[in-house]
């Protein structure tokens, strides 16, 4: 009977003992999901001070979990041991007691002891334990103290000191709750770090990125060409710091002007480095052709080659020195002739261009070869189209078409079709239209790809002044459409050309070149036509050359017809007996003056003729 009594006894002792370890460990967890949760509000409200929230939180929370009165904590620099932050428990570290504290070693009292032994120091009374320094002039008094490490793997990160006025306040009970809190405060503690390098590296990042689109703004063309009876704007927004999409416009040779919009395959820095190569490579490889062909001959045509050797050489390039990469980029690159309005390009692979006119879409400008840069030695073929007056080229790329609205759904080719067929008295109007239908339907979605657009307008024809500036224009004359009013225009060309001071081989050139045009205008614009009308004629002179226009109503005919006026006919490698007939008057139109311009009218047509001065 006794035997069994004692039996019970030891077996409730165990539960007993068993259930306080468990009231431990879970006040232990308890303190440590408080100190967790604290320190996790205090710092996310208090951004840029991550390791003192977390230090005062941590303390503060210690504190009210064992009824301490007074309470420090001091963080180490885990090699030299030197106390590189402190707190007190509801209280600010005054700056005095900063600079006293701030990289002195701990090596005296509790704390010195706790930091040598890296375990923790349980005082129960200070007056009998010779761990306990005191100090002179203590403010107050001290019977029980507990510090505890705050160890993160092998390192030493800081040391909780609690303080109480009454003996045996503190247990061993306590303690080791303590230590497992300290445990999770070094986690805490670390992880606060980790953050607090992570927030430095990432606004060191952003801070690099901002450079890097800031270089890559620089690339864009700072001041896009402005042209006489031309309107060129573009769009650019990057769906990040930096881009892949690119647009260029650039002044060439012979007054000529270079266009791009290109799209790099790829996002973020790579494709933004590859859209520096690529646009730096299309004008320097266009710029040299371009001077080459100009030495060459002196037809409007020279740009046409130099555009196709552009994105040839630059395909080459690119597939050549860094295949390894596999980069490339869908390109347009086309070259503008503002005086006729012609347009030779090339389109690598890229979304269509659309021409628009007061009636939608005339013409689109599909892809004629690959995305450039894919392989050496890619088959590109160049096409011509002419801008007439009115008219407006947009492109774009596909981050236009494949923008998402918030419920993922795509804008499409078609939304953009409907935002270009509505006629535009303006590129900028167009493309405010695009941008603001684009936007809203994207509202606060995000942006998942760059987003280029680039147009350009031929604007209307400004008509002939019809006041006369002295010493700019001559007084016009308008003549009956007839072959009887030849002799008046050689005698307003003769004296035209005497007022600008041309040699006299100069104006007979002129006026050979004016006769021809105005034979032409008679004979197919109105006899032919079965019509009848005048012919104005007008001279302008500058300082630097001497400009005939010449007006009709007859029937629309455009001598600068990349269809009717072949390449072929405008050299010189072919004899007379060899050349097509009918063209020879065009050839010699070309060869008489410095340049040669044709202009649509509403109703009817305008011929320019343009002869540099002779200045002596």
């Amino acid at each position: 009977m006794e035997s069994t009594e004692e039996n019970l006894r030891e077996e409730l002792d165990l539960l007993r003992q068993e259930m306080a370890k468990l009231q431990d460990e879970i006040a232990a967890f308890r303190l440590a999901q408080k100190v967790l949760i604290e320190v996790t509000t205090g710092c996310s409200s208090r951004p840029g001070g991550i390791i003192k929230a977390a230090l005062q939180k941590t303390l503060d929370v210690c504190a009210d979990v064992t009824s301490t009165e007074k309470g420090s904590l001091f963080l180490l620099d885990p090699v030299s041991k030197k106390i590189v932050d402190a707190i007190l428990s509801r209280t600010e570290v005054t700056p005095e007691q900063r600079i006293k504290l701030i990289g002195s070693v701990l090596d005296k009292g509790l704390a010195g002891w706790v930091s040598r032994h890296r375990k923790i120091g349980l005082i129960t009374d200070t007056e009998h334990d010779d761990r306990w320094l005191t100090l002179p002039n203590q403010p107050y008094i001290v019977r029980s103290a507990l510090g505890v490490p705050i160890i993160n793997g092998q390192d030493l990160r800081g040391i909780i000191t609690l303080l109480h006025s009454e003996p045996n306040h503190f247990t061993e009970r306590m303690a080791e709750s303590m230590q497992a809190t300290a445990e999770q405060i070094g986690l805490v503690l670390e992880n606060a770090r980790l953050y607090g390098e992570l927030d430095t590296y990432s606004k060191a990042l952003d801070h690099e990125l901002e450079k890097g689109r800031q270089i890559q703004i620089d690339f864009l063309p700072y001041d896009i060409p402005k042209l006489n009876d031309w309107e060129i704007v573009a769009c650019f927004h990057p769906a990040k710091q930096v881009a892949g999409d690119f647009y260029d416009a650039f002044s060439l040779g012979n007054d000529q002007i270079g266009l791009v919009i290109a799209d790099v395959c790829d996002k973020g820095v790579g494709a933004a480095l590859f859209m520096a190569l690529f646009r730096s490579l299309i004008r320097i490889f266009s710029v040299g052709e371009t001077k080459l062909q100009a030495t060459a001959t002196s037809t409007n045509l020279d740009h046409h080659n130099a555009a196709l050797q552009a994105v040839r050489l630059t395909n080459d390039y690119v597939a050549e020195q860094h295949w390894q990469m596999s980069m490339f980029a869908t390109l347009f690159f086309g070259v503008l002739d503002p005086n006729t309005g012609l347009l030779s390009y090339v389109n690598g692979g890229h979304e269509p261009l659309y021409i628009i006119n007061q009636d939608g879409i005339k013409q689109t400008l599909n892809s004629s070869g690959p995305a450039v840069g894919m392989m050496p030695n890619m088959k590109f073929e160049i096409h011509q189209v002419k801008l007439e007056r009115g008219e407006i080229l947009i492109g774009y790329t596909d981050g236009v078409t494949e923008a998402k609205s918030p419920e993922g759904k795509l804008f499409t080719d078609n939304r953009l079709k409907e935002m270009v067929e509505k006629p535009a008295n303006t590129a900028s109007e167009l493309m405010e239209r695009i941008k603001n239908k684009l936007f809203d339907y994207m509202e606060d979605a995000p942006q998942f790809d760059d987003i280029t657009m680039l147009a350009v307008r031929r604007n209307e024809l400004k008509l002939l002044p019809k006041k006369q500036k002295k010493g700019e224009f001559m007084e016009a004359l308008t003549l009956d459409g007839t072959l009887d009013c030849l002799g008046e225009i050689r005698k307003y060309i003769k004296s035209a050309a005497t007022e600008a001071g041309l040699e006299k081989k100069a104006s007979y050139k002129l006026c050979l070149a004016v006769d021809e045009i105005a034979t032409n205008i008679i004979t197919h614009g109105y006899n032919e036509a079965g019509l009848s009308g005048n012919i104005s004629i007008q001279a302008e002179i500058n300082e630097e050359s001497l400009t005939i226009y010449l007006e009709d109503k007859g029937k629309h005919y455009d001598p600068t017809d990349p269809y009717i006026l072949e390449e072929e006919t405008l050299t010189t490698q072919k004899s007379l007996e060899e050349r097509s007939i009918g063209r020879l008057g065009i050839f010699l139109i070309y060869e008489s003056v410095d340049k040669f311009m044709y202009e649509k009218l509403k109703e009817g047509n305008r011929n320019i003729l343009v002869v540099n001065r002779t200045t002596t």
